[in-house]
């Protein structure tokens, strides 16, 4: 129902019966049902092209699938998108991937992000060049290149 109808009916429904409470109650509890639902779709949409972005990004930096750091790195980015730039790494993102992953201790989560980025530093791909240059005299940290990818992002999205 568009806003104007509903209102429409809002209005209609006021004029019969001022006193029926419920049924106005009612008829406004559908259209917020409605509306978090095309949310929440709309919500879905965006997590998949991301999710896809991340996979076909990473996929051209060399990056493949099969390495542990491939899924620890985007959910890392997830993440740190999620919680917001005053998120620690160390302290919130890592322990959360490892709960996420099921693995036992969190520097595996580090060393795995870390292998995965000295794949494609060494690799510098024309993909990597193109969001992370080619400044960096030695192989950036995790945390600089979760920031990179998150500020990219926000760009695409």
């Amino acid at each position: 129902m568009e806003r104007k109808e509903f209102l429409c009916e809002l209005e209609n429904r006021l004029n019969k019966n001022p006193q029926n409470v419920e049924e106005i109650h009612d008829l406004i509890i559908q259209e917020l049902e409605k509306i978090e639902g095309h949310e929440l779709q709309e919500e879905e949409e965006l997590s998949k092209m991301y999710n896809e972005y991340m996979s076909k990004f990473l996929l051209e930096c060399g990056i493949s699938p099969k390495l542990k750091g491939y899924s620890y790195l985007i959910a890392a980015v997830e993440l740190r998108r999620n919680l917001g730039i005053y998120s620690k790494i160390t302290k919130d993102i890592y322990p959360k991937i490892a709960k996420q992953f099921n693995v036992p201790k969190i520097i595996r989560i580090e060393r795995g992000i870390r292998y995965a980025i000295k794949i494609a530093y060494d690799l510098k791909t024309d993909t990597w060049i193109e969001v992370f240059g080619d400044v960096f005299p030695k192989q950036p940290t995790n945390l600089t290149v979760i920031d990179i990818l998150v500020k990219h992002i926000r760009d695409k999205f």
